[in-house]
């Protein structure tokens, strides 16, 4: 059953429940016209008019539609009736002179029950509709349909609504004087005065403000009633929209710059690209702090051999000085022995 169709009827029959006392479980009542759709299509009447209604139904025919079915042809009158059996009686106690149509116009106003009318003709759905308050179902071909409230059904609801809200201002209106004549002359002499001075005080506040000190300030109200006024705090950040950067007016050769130097970014070489990722970049400067290290051990290396070179160059002088200093005390031996 289709969604569209399940809320035409839910709005219908909002409005009969509302003002024309329609209470669930719904009473139907089948004509024998309907009797013959449901039987030509093959629907299942008690289970669609349960989907349909989304509630408990019962199905009613009365004598009167029993003889109304025995009028069609041999053939047609045995499954009719079983179909009929399927549905409860009411009884209505009309004579056998009395025609379907006159059944159904007189079971409108009942006491006990309010029938809804599965009416398959025309003219008896036509003199139905001109009766306010009387839901109406047809047959469109294979489906069952609840038919929107006639003119004269909501006319009557509209007035009905507009009584409702005439006895609500009434009501507030017997109440308010009520209130006024509980209430002293004297007490009401003192609201309207301090009405009239937060009216006086509202006024002094629109037209300034700045803040009296408490001493200037006219007293509260009896009944503690304080007007704050609401100033505006700035906007909600969250209904805020950001502010869109505005395009820059470029020439045509600065366009085409601009496309020169993003396809240029767009077609570096991969050896670029894979020096950007971060493992390269560990790797770059592990390798980095090995050199250093190489680096520093190789001058450290340097410095000492060259103050060992400085110490045996030293050691050679010095053994040099003490060579020419024995030859020369040698020389001097040799010449005191000869003279």
């Amino acid at each position: 059953m289709k969604v569209q169709r399940l809320k035409k009827a839910k709005k219908a029959l909002r409005l009969f429940k509302t003002f024309f006392n329609l209470k669930s479980p719904y009473c139907i009542l089948l004509d024998c016209e309907f009797l013959k759709s449901v039987l030509h299509y093959g629907v299942d009447v008690h289970d669609q008019m349960r989907k349909l209604f989304c509630e408990p139904c019962r199905l009613f025919v009365t004598p009167c539609v029993i003889r109304e079915i025995k009028k069609n042809p041999e053939s047609e009158v045995a499954p009719l009736l079983k179909l009929a059996k399927t549905c409860e009686m009411h009884y209505c106690h009309h004579e056998e002179n009395c025609t379907e149509r006159q059944c159904i116009l007189s079971l409108i106003d009942v006491e006990d029950r309010k029938f809804c009318m599965a009416v398959q003709n025309h003219d008896d759905r036509r003199i139905l509709r001109e009766i306010p308050g009387v839901p109406l179902i047809h047959m469109n071909l294979n489906v069952i349909v609840v038919e929107p409230p006639s003119k004269r059904s909501t006319e009557f609801a509209e007035n009905e609504r507009s009584k409702q809200r005439a006895n609500m201002m009434l009501s507030a209106e017997r109440g308010i004087r009520i209130y006024k004549q509980t209430i002293g002359k004297d007490e009401e002499a003192e609201l309207l005065t301090a009405a009239e001075a937060a009216r006086q005080r509202k006024a002094l506040s629109s037209k300034s403000l700045i803040r009296q000190p408490d001493s200037v300030q006219e007293e509260k109200l009896p009944f503690d009633v304080q007007h704050h006024r609401k100033v505006a705090k700035g906007p909600n950040p969250l209904s805020v929209k950001k502010k869109q950067q505005k395009e820059r007016f470029q020439t045509p050769k600065q366009k085409k710059q601009q496309l020169e130097r993003e396809e240029a970014k767009d077609s570096k070489p991969v050896s670029e690209v894979v020096s950007n990722t971060p493992q390269t970049r560990t790797a770059e400067a592990n390798q980095k702090k090995k050199r250093t290290r190489k680096r520093k051990i190789r001058e450290t290396d340097e410095e000492d051999i060259g103050s060992t070179a400085t110490n045996i160059s030293s050691s050679k002088t010095i053994l040099d000085e003490d060579e020419d200093e024995d030859l020369d005390i040698s020389i001097k031996t040799k010449k005191v022995k000869d003279n």
